[in-house]
C-alpha cells in the first residue's frame, strides 16, 4: 500500500471526485499539507441559530437555520409539469426562502420531509433580494438530528472553510476526515513549521461531521 505524506498529490485522497479539480483550481491546494493547513475560517455552532446582520446581494452564506414553512408547488414548463419546494428558515437575524426544484413529485415531497418544520441545518446559498424578502439562491443543506447514521458524530461545532464555487462545507469536511488518518511521515516533513498543524489537526475535532449533502 503507498503511504500517503503531506507531500502526496491532493488526489491521492480525493480520487477521481470532480470536487477534486475545484479544490486544485479554485482554493489552489493541490497536496496533501495543503489540503491539512486550510484551516476554518471560522466554526458555527450546530445548537444555535446564527446571528446574522444585513448579507451583501451575492454573497456566499452558509448559516445554521430552523425550518419554519415547507411546502410543495407544482408549475408548468412546457408540457411538463416540474415542482418547486418552497422552504423558509430562521436565523438569528433575517430569514431566509430557499427553492429546490425537481420534476418528480416524489423527490420534491422528500425535501419536505427532510426539512419540516422545526428541524434544523446548514444552509448555503447565493444571497438574493426578491419581492423585499432574502433568499439563498442554489441552496444546499446538511440537515441535523434527522437519525442518518452518518450524522451520528456530528459535533456541536461545524467548521466552515473558506470555498469556491460549487464546492461546499461538506465537501471539505469530508476529504479532511478521509486525509487526516492515513497521512504519514508529518515530522519528517520538509516545511518544519507545517508538521504542528497537521499533527493538531490529527487531535482536535477538525472534522467533526462525516457529512454529506442533500
Amino acid at each position: 500500500m503507498v503511504s500517503i505524506t503531506p507531500d502526496s498529490p491532493v488526489a491521492s485522497v480525493f480520487g477521481r471526485s470532480p470536487k477534486r479539480k475545484l479544490v486544485e483550481e479554485g482554493l489552489g491546494i493541490t497536496t496533501v499539507g495543503q489540503l491539512l493547513r486550510h484551516f476554518p475560517r471560522r466554526y458555527v455552532e450546530t445548537t444555535e441559530l446564527t446571528e446574522v446582520g444585513t448579507p451583501e446581494v451575492g454573497q456566499l452564506l452558509s448559516v445554521v437555520g430552523e425550518v419554519t414553512s415547507a411546502s410543495v408547488k407544482p408549475f408548468q414548463r412546457g408540457r411538463k409539469t416540474q415542482f418547486r419546494t418552497e422552504v423558509r428558515i430562521r436565523t438569528n437575524g433575517p430569514s431566509f426562502s430557499l427553492s429546490f426544484f425537481s420534476p418528480y413529485a416524489g423527490q420534491a415531497n422528500s425535501y419536505v420531509e427532510q426539512m419540516a418544520p422545526g428541524s434544523r441545518g446548514l444552509f448555503t446559498g447565493k444571497t438574493k433580494i426578491f419581492n423585499g424578502s432574502w433568499q439563498l439562491e442554489q441552496p444546499h443543506q446538511l440537515m441535523f438530528g434527522d437519525g442518518d447514521a452518518e450524522d451520528e458524530t456530528l459535533s456541536k461545532l461545524l467548521p466552515v472553510y473558506p470555498l469556491t464555487n460549487k464546492l461546499y462545507v461538506w465537501d471539505l469536511i469530508k476529504v479532511i476526515r478521509v486525509a487526516l488518518d492515513p497521512v504519514t511521515d508529518v515530522p519528517r516533513h520538509a516545511d518544519a513549521r507545517a508538521a504542528p498543524a497537521i499533527r493538531r489537526a490529527r487531535r482536535d475535532d477538525r472534522a467533526p461531521a462525516r457529512a454529506r449533502p442533500r
